[in-house]
């Protein structure tokens, strides 16, 4: 479209540069990058030297791909409306059959929610999915546990909880980027190359941090250095840039 454009703007003489004038959609370059990481999280690089036992467990647990059991489970739980009333009492400390728990220790959570679905269409869903599922862990036990149509082998370890939360932690990163160019009323495109800049050095230190989610970070790393080369071509973000500095 944009080459066609210049074509169009070209037959009256007006220059337009079609590379130099795209802006691309910062929150599309974000779910292009975390999606492209999430579906190399089972692609686990070969082991190295020093490795532990842990570190094998830690494999294991992403190679049995967190995020589609995370989702199954989801699933499970919100499967029929009994279901959902069931796990909502589980969540409130109550019983299956409705009897409350005495002891205030059963209490699993502070508040009452749901369990979150993803949709494919906003990767922020799955950072949701993931956060609410973590939150509401000790409930899903418990309800996985308390209703015999239910296989206890649909719970995850210790080392894969773990392991998934290390995941939603790469994704709250993201998350937390594209936030700041949402929550502001006035146009952002001036705090955009920032912004790449800024999540591009966060994800280089996750590396040390995450170690065992490293190739995860470098694929998405990649994808945002691509886009970022592809900004720096486009005239219209140093203008916006140099419009927003202090005279």
């Amino acid at each position: 479209m944009m080459s066609s454009l210049e074509l169009k703007l070209s037959e009256r003489d007006i220059r337009f540069d079609c590379n130099g004038n795209r802006v691309r959609c910062f929150p599309h370059v974000i779910n292009i990058a975390v999606k492209t990481g999430l579906s190399f999280v089972t692609t686990l690089p070969s082991l190295r030297d020093g490795d532990t036992d842990d570190d094998g467990q830690y494999r294991d647990a992403l190679a049995s791909d967190l995020i589609a059991r995370v989702r199954h489970l989801v699933n499970l739980c919100r499967a029929s409306g009994n279901r959902r009333d069931d796990f909502r009492k589980t969540v409130l400390g109550e019983n299956a059959t409705g009897n409350d728990i005495d002891d205030a220790d059963d209490i699993l959570l502070d508040r009452v929610v749901v369990l979150l679905r993803d949709v494919d269409t906003r990767w922020s869903s799955t950072f949701f999915m993931v956060d609410r599922f973590l939150e509401l862990y000790p409930a899903i036990q418990r309800f996985i546990e308390n209703d015999t149509k239910l296989s206890n082998s649909e719970l995850f370890s210790s080392v894969e909880l773990e392991a998934l939360n290390d995941i939603r932690e790469f994704l709250h990163t993201f998350h937390s980027i594209q936030e700041l160019a949402s929550a502001e009323k006035t146009p952002t495109l001036s705090i955009v190359l920032p912004l790449y800049e800024g999540l591009i050095e966060i994800l280089e230190l996750m590396k040390d941090k995450l170690p065992n989610l490293s190739h995860i970070i470098d694929v998405s790393l990649d994808k945002l250095r691509e886009y970022l080369n592809k900004a720096r071509s486009t005239h219209i973000y140093g203008l916006a840039m140099g419009m927003f500095l202090p005279l």
